[in-house]
């Protein structure tokens, strides 16, 4: 095993779990057996360290169709079982779901009839018919949404509730996968949208749309507009306005997400009396503030349509917030963070006391599923 999973190991050790170790929740008295199905990039990367190093969990197993769930359980001194299927999964307490969407309905359907809970990553489900399906099992079941764990993303939801800047007015929201030769196969289940889901908008932008809706939270909205530009049965470019509203209220949205051109990655929001930006898909990146009388705010055009939105590089000398020590300054933080509100999700076992405000994140599979078919 490479020494950079062993230096994660140690991050996890050393320095994220004294960092938050006044989150630590005990769940059933004794560790949590925690089962992991899926052996890929991140298991071997996040899961395995995280759970290894937790002291109120136990890892049981790696389960995979593939026999290199062996090597990877080996490295963590845990089982590592070949399965054919959902019934062939051990007993947990509680499993994760590190499979591509689109093969998950058996052990959704498994685990619900066990009464196991599901921390499964993300995108929750392939689309919104199997979402609302695996929600009436009535398990306990959570997605990996850990952007909504960044330090920024908690302090703009801070700043769209407490008014700091006066009323939000507009926000554009841009974002960029990896642009030009992925490197992968044609026959890779990244390539399979039966498999995935979809393309950029599942891969990437299922993180962005929970960023939003968490700022947003307890707002209507309704997608007004999407264009989709389309490479085989694979979305690589989506645009989208969508109207969030709440009271008298009513705020645009401008998304736009590619993985056929740079554009950048950035959340811009006009307020009342400045403008704020950063990089919300870099938990490290601060929140920069541009009073609207400046003069770099008036080289901000917030007059464009979504296909048309940009990343804006402009400011020279700009004030920035400080960060939230309390949440996430990195990827690896936030993991931690994300698994601990499920840990207290589960502990409650009671969906409407102190559960976490996205769960399963029915509303960006409900957003992906309205400009699928706006687009089309």
């Amino acid at each position: 095993m490479s020494t950079h999973i062993k230096l994660i190991r140690d991050v996890f050790d050393k320095v994220i779990m004294p960092k938050f170790d006044n989150l630590l929740v005990s769940t059933y008295g004794n560790p949590i057996s925690v089962g992991v199905i899926g052996a890929g990039n991140i298991t071997n990367r996040i899961h395995a360290p995280l759970i290894t190093k937790h002291s109120d969990c136990e890892l049981s197993f790696i389960a995979d169709i593939d026999n290199k769930c062996k090597s990877v359980a080996d490295y963590y001194n845990t089982r590592g079982i070949v399965i054919n299927g959902a019934e062939d999964v051990p007993q947990c307490d509680v499993a994760i779901l590190a499979i591509p969407p689109g093969v998950r309905d058996p052990y959704y359907q498994e685990f619900a009839a066990r009464e196991t809970p599901i921390f499964a990553e993300k995108p929750f489900a392939i689309n919104l018919e199997e979402h609302n399906k695996y929600i009436a099992t009535g398990n306990l079941l959570f997605c990996n949404y850990m952007r909504t764990c960044f330090s920024s993303t908690r302090q703009l939801r801070s700043i769209i509730e407490t008014r700091s800047f006066g009323q939000l007015q507009q926000m554009n929201i841009i974002e960029e996968g990896k642009v030009g030769a992925t490197g992968l196969g044609k026959d890779t289940l990244k390539a399979d949208s039966d498999v995935t889901g979809g393309g950029v908008i599942f891969e990437r932008g299922s993180h962005t749309l929970s960023q939003i809706f968490f700022l947003m939270q307890g707002w209507d909205w309704k997608v007004q507009s999407a264009d989709v530009e389309w490479f085989d049965d694979i979305d690589i470019e989506v645009s989208a306005e969508i109207e969030a509203s709440t009271g008298d209220r009513t705020v645009p949205l401008y998304y736009r997400q590619s993985r056929s051109r740079p554009i950048g990655n950035q959340i811009q929001c006009l307020f009342e009396n400045a403008i704020l930006l950063h990089d919300h898909t870099d938990p490290e990146d601060q929140i920069k503030i541009i009073p609207r009388q400046s003069s770099q705010a008036s080289k901000i055009d917030f007059n464009l349509s979504p296909t048309s939105i940009h990343r804006t590089d402009c400011i020279n000398r700009e004030q920035k917030l400080a960060p939230a020590e309390s949440w996430a300054m990195d990827h690896n933080e936030a993991f931690y963070l994300r698994w601990q509100e499920f840990l207290s999700y589960i502990r409650s076992n009671n969906q409407t006391t102190k559960t976490p405000m996205i769960k399963t994140g029915l509303n960006v599979t409900t957003a992906i599923s309205e400009i699928y078919e706006l687009a089309n």
